[in-house]
């Protein structure tokens, strides 16, 4: 169903989803130049894409980057007739690209959907000749924080007390994200902005879209 959703985002038969449009709005802002490289890293079906093209203008070349093996496919479907765009099957835990890769990286979306930031964190700082944007949940603390999927009779938890299906969503310490983009020695500034360039009266959109999914997104 998700897969679904985000490619008719990617061929404009549903409106562009309102995280990717703030991320595109960064995105343009970081490109300069002939420094029109971008790396998309968990780039779904091609919706970030979309996005990219309508913020930047002109030509810039993208690679999106995904672990789900239908996305890409999807993606590559969505965008078969593009010459700048490719799409490939790749873990952020180990990034099928040489070092320094791309001008700039992006990654929104995927970090709190994680069991552990920090090789990813490493990993989306190696490929990057330039920049980084990655767009995902800080906070002053860090929460471990597990969406739980409800069972029609309340067996969402085992004898131990850990939930049967779950997805991550956690948020993390700014001063941990720093940390460990630091302890890559590659990095010259860091900076956190909060992300307000979004209609928040859209944010349940996808909610409204997959009515029956327990993971859906609401306000």
């Amino acid at each position: 169903a998700y897969g679904e959703l985000f490619f008719k985002r990617a061929i404009g038969e549903l409106p562009e989803m309102e995280s990717s449009k703030a991320a595109a709005k960064r995105a343009a802002g970081l490109l300069s130049g002939q420094a029109r490289r971008i790396v998309d890293v968990g780039c779904g079906a091609g919706h970030y894409y979309r996005s990219l093209r309508a913020a930047i203008g002109g030509e810039f070349q993208y690679l999106g980057v995904d672990a789900t093996p239908l996305y890409v496919k999807l993606a590559r479907e969505a965008f078969n007739s593009d010459r700048n765009a490719s799409f490939m099957e790749g873990d952020i835990f180990s990034l099928p690209l040489e070092d320094r890769a791309t001008d700039l990286v992006m990654c929104n979306n995927v970090l709190l959907h994680l069991p552990s930031i920090a090789k990813p964190l490493r990993e989306l700082v190696r490929i990057a000749a330039r920049k980084v944007l990655i767009r995902t949940l800080v906070s002053d603390k860090s929460y471990v924080v597990k969406d739980v999927a409800p069972d029609p009779v309340g067996d969402e938890f085992d004898e131990e007390g850990e939930p049967k299906n779950f997805h991550f969503l956690s948020i993390y310490s700014e001063r941990y994200v720093e940390r460990v983009i630091r302890s890559t020695g590659r990095v010259r500034a860091i900076g956190f902005e909060r992300d307000v360039d979004f209609d928040s009266r859209k944010v349940a959109d996808t909610g409204d879209l997959l009515k029956h999914a327990w993971d859906k997104t609401g306000v």
